[in-house]
Formats: C-alpha cells, sequence, structure tokens
C-alpha cells in the first residue's frame, strides 16, 4: 500500500505512474489573472484564509460539489489548525462523530505523509478538487512468493510480493487551466 501511494502520489509517468501532484494543476485567483501562491517565510508557509477560498474556488461548482476533499502533509495541516477567518473562528472543524473525517471550510481532509511542507520556494503543499478522479489500474492480481532457500543459513524465510499499477487524472476539460484536481504552491 505504501509503494502504491508513493508511485500514485509522485509518480513521474512514463514506466511508473503518473502521480497526482504531477497531474494537479495551479489554482488561480477568481478573476483569473494570477496564479495562486503561499508566501514563505524562514521555510515556513504563510497560511492564510483567503488562499483556500480561492483555492475551493477555482475548481468549477459542479466537481467541488461532487466529493471534493483536501489532501496535505501533516504539518501542513497543523498549521491550517491554527488559521482563523476574519471573525476569529478556526476553520478547522474537528469530527464530533467517530469514523467521521474533520472538515475544513466543510470539507474532507486526507492526509498524505508523502506531499511536501512548504519548506522551499515551488513545493506545491495543498491539493483541493475531486479525488476520484484520479484513476488507479491495477493489473492482474498481486503475485507474491516465499523464499526458502535464500534466507535458509539464517534460519529465516523471505517474502517478496509484485503489483502492476498505473494510475493518472481524468481530465473532462480542455484547457489547461482547468482540471479537477488543483494546488496552492510556495513561492
Amino acid at each position: 500500500g505504501r509503494i502504491i501511494n508513493r508511485a500514485t502520489t509522485l509518480g513521474l509517468g512514463g514506466v511508473e505512474p503518473e502521480g497526482f501532484t504531477l497531474g494537479s494543476i495551479q489554482g488561480v485567483t477568481s478573476d483569473g489573472s494570477t496564479a495562486l501562491t503561499v508566501a514563505s517565510t524562514a521555510g515556513v508557509p504563510v497560511l492564510a484564509y483567503n488562499e483556500l477560498l480561492e483555492l475551493e474556488h477555482s475548481i468549477d461548482p459542479a466537481i467541488r460539489m461532487s466529493g471534493s476533499s483536501w489532501m496535505m502533509h501533516d504539518l501542513t495541516m497543523l498549521r491550517y489548525r491554527l488559521v482563523k477567518d476574519q471573525d476569529n473562528r478556526p476553520l478547522w472543524q474537528p469530527s464530533l462523530t467517530a469514523g467521521r473525517p474533520d472538515l475544513l471550510l466543510g470539507y474532507p481532509i486526507t492526509v498524505n505523509q508523502l506531499l511536501e511542507t512548504g519548506a522551499a520556494a515551488g513545493e506545491k503543499i495543498v491539493f483541493f478538487g475531486d479525488f476520484k478522479s484520479y484513476k488507479v489500474r491495477q493489473v492482474g492480481g498481486t503475485r507474491s512468493y516465499r523464499l526458502t532457500e535464500l534466507y535458509r543459513g539464517e534460519d529465516q524465510d523471505g517474502f517478496v510480493a509484485f503489483q502492476e499499477v498505473d494510475g493518472g487524472i481524468l481530465n473532462p476539460y480542455s484547457s489547461a487551466t482547468e482540471g479537477p484536481i488543483k494546488h496552492l504552491q510556495t513561492v
């Protein structure tokens, strides 16, 4: 599972899956004139309420209302837990029901420890959109083998498994600025 998560998150395409970080599109401001960025001070991104709203509304409303969610590193999530709106209310809404996700601006949040935290310029730190548009294709089943002879000198057995996987974002738009998953990037 961790190997597939790495490939579907960070994969470069070609002989490996195209990770959603590569296939996502940088969000733009509501007037469409400026790419959404997050300032960084001493390697720590300065996260703001308005940037989240702009990213949320850079996604087509039809896609946004069909099950969109946030994805970010745990450290980025902590930083957003500290952000408040203009009325000094936290953006973070902890779940009061077991098994239900915490919410950020009313949308569920997924933590992915492989995502960047904003320590350097050009890092993609927050993703928003319909992650169901990222499709994973698994060819055949998982093949696993027990290697009894290789480790016999140590009185151990080895195990190895193989699985063929590919993935990518299915983008219904022909425009290079539209897509089902968008991100904020540090400057």
